[in-house]
């Protein structure tokens, strides 16, 4: 064995242990931050519908990824009509993506005209 071999064999191993283990850990921390998101998204409309509007009911919360985006959408009905535009709620997208920034960046500043709120891992956005 040459000089210092079997300390770069050595590096070598771990360098390919611990970037395997960011691998994993990174997507499993992805997915713990989408389930955030979506239980902060899913509270704050019940919320909502008990504080604003009680002729809605909450039937889901849907959710689609596109590249780092995520777009939470809900499931709302008046009745038995599926609410196709929850951004016409009046103030309903503010009331979700604040909850959602207290849960997963509570030192963040939300405006009132503000559609998507950044998160460690993806932008989350209501209500598409």
């Amino acid at each position: 064995m040459k000089r210092g071999q079997g300390a770069v064999e050595y590096a070598l191993v771990l360098a390919i242990i611990a970037a395997f283990v960011a691998g994993v850990a990174l997507e499993g921390f992805r997915q713990q931050e989408l389930n955030f998101a979506l239980a902060a998204s899913r509270h704050a409309t019940l919320e909502y519908i008990a504080t604003q509007n009680t002729s809605l009911t909450l039937a889901g919360m849907d959710y689609s990824i596109s590249a780092a985006n995520t777009t939470l959408k809900p499931r709302l009905y008046v009745g038995t009509t599926l609410v196709s535009n929850a951004t016409g709620l009046t103030g309903y997208p503010y009331f979700v993506l604040d909850r959602v920034r207290k849960t997963l960046r509570p030192t963040s500043l939300l405006s009132e005209n503000q559609t998507c709120v950044q998160g460690a891992t993806a932008l989350y956005c209501c209500c598409g």
